[in-house]
């Protein structure tokens, strides 16, 4: 969801500008959501991934209940928050160590698939 001006408010974590000539003119939206896994679902996908020799995806095709992490967010807005961070705060909690792992951990699946696709292709 963009953001416009009047959207802006001090860094939620030092409460300094989220900009400055010291720091420049980026700053990090972090969108942050409460989540939980439900037992029962993730019970019965894994069951049925070991039944399926591993493999997850087909797992999660064939579950009654595929959906087996509930975004508590979603329901409860109290379970949502938008926090708005300077860089300096952004690095000092390690937020850009996290966001590059979860990119390459992304990338990687999207690798694999298609590692897989081109060998079921050849």
């Amino acid at each position: 969801m963009p953001l416009k001006l009047s959207d802006l408010r001090p860094c939620d974590c030092c409460h300094a500008p989220l900009i400055s000539p010291q720091i420049g003119p980026i700053f990090y939206v972090v969108d942050v959501q409460e989540a939980a896994i439900k037992p029962d679902a993730a019970r019965e996908t894994l069951a049925l991934t070991a039944y399926f020799n591993g493999h997850l995806g087909l797992a999660e095709v064939m579950s009654p209940q595929p959906n087996a992490v509930s975004l508590i967010g979603d329901q409860d807005p109290a379970g949502k928050a938008r926090l708005l961070l300077c860089r300096p705060c952004y690095e000092a909690a390690g937020l850009h160590q996290a966001a590059e792992s979860a990119t390459a951990a992304t990338e990687g699946k999207h690798h694999d698939r298609n590692d897989s696709d081109h060998r079921e292709g050849a």
